[in-house]
């Protein structure tokens, strides 16, 4: 399959090219910038240079393409994750207006699937449970702190229009906290820890859904090529753990101090996001459509399956 990748150089990026090119299909990568150009090609992948805020521009570069399909990549966020929701609402141009731009350049090239990239806060920000959050679930969750209201709608909104797309086969996939070897979020966690220095909001009681890295690039895959046109599937691993395992486990993994608190009082004012989902939130969510319907199981099931044992 020739597949047209937005979002090739984002570090989601780079494992998904691999990913694709493993599977056998051909990639193009689509970036705005001379030097996103040479950096896709450096990946290992051809490019093409064009904007999806720009159509007029956008459905004729597409076009000479050709593409059978289309994996959206178009969601940025901070290196080290956002400390405030106005770090996340740069999204909002991409999910309101760049990805519509990408679906109509895509349909207009005669692309028969197009693939996008959500996440798992699309149910929102609260305290869910104990039952498995499905993608039967109605999106009733809402926001906890100013900001958030605004993320749920442009997220929500984007994932309506991928899936209700009837000029092709809309698929969005609802990613959990992507971690391993090359996230930066990752990196930046085992630097804290390794410093011994306070990294759990509240004590870290947030529940969350992980995905490694490259078993999230094979789900990408999986869903291109065996997904079904207007379905979502929650890409996670087995179990979501609360924040305080995952660092615990993390801590253990490359030997470093364990895990230290920080009470929510001093991280609020200069993080209100990050207070909010690594203390407030719990997302139970289950992969068990993407496992039955796309053919696809994690390879590492757990955090612990990476990380190694569970650290009591």
């Amino acid at each position: 399959m020739r597949v047209l990748l937005a979002g090739a150089t984002s570090v989601f990026g780079k494992p998904v090219i691999k990913a694709l090119q493993g599977a056998g299909h051909e990639v193009i990568g689509l970036t705005r910038s001379a030097s996103g150009y040479a950096e896709i090609e450096r990946r290992g992948a051809s490019a093409v240079i064009a904007d999806v805020f720009d159509l007029d521009a956008l459905r004729p570069a597409v076009a000479r393409l050709q593409p059978d399909g289309v994996v959206s990549l178009l969601i940025t966020i901070p290196k080290n994750g956002p400390l405030r929701a106005s770090q996340v609402h740069p999204n909002l141009p991409l999910w309101n207006q760049g990805v519509p731009n990408l679906i109509s350049a895509a349909a207009h090239a005669g692309a028969q699937r197009l693939v996008a990239e959500s996440f798992v806060f699309a149910y929102g920000y609260e305290k869910f449970g104990p039952e498995p959050l499905t993608e039967r679930a109605k999106l009733a969750g809402g926001a906890v702190i100013p900001g958030q209201a605004e993320i749920l709608e442009g997220l929500r909104g984007m994932e309506r229009t991928v899936t209700s797309a009837t000029e092709l086969e809309g698929i969005a996939l609802r990613y959990g906290g992507r971690h391993g070897a090359g996230v930066p979020m990752t990196a930046t966690l085992a630097k804290a820890l390794r410093y011994g220095l306070p990294v759990l909001p509240g004590g870290g009681h947030a529940l969350l859904p992980f995905i490694e890295m490259e078993d999230a690039a094979l789900a990408t895959v999986a869903a291109l090529e065996r997904g079904v046109g207007g379905e979502i599937y929650n890409i996670v691993d087995d179990r979501p753990s609360e924040l305080r395992e995952y660092a615990a486990a993390l801590a253990a993994s490359i030997r470093a101090p364990a895990p230290r608190a920080i009470p929510l009082w001093l991280v609020r004012p200069v993080a209100p996001y990050m207070a909010c989902v690594l203390d407030h939130t719990r997302l139970p969510v289950s992969n068990e459509k993407a496992k039955q319907s796309l053919g696809w199981e994690p390879r590492y099931p757990s955090i612990h399956d990476l990380l190694g044992a569970p650290v009591g």
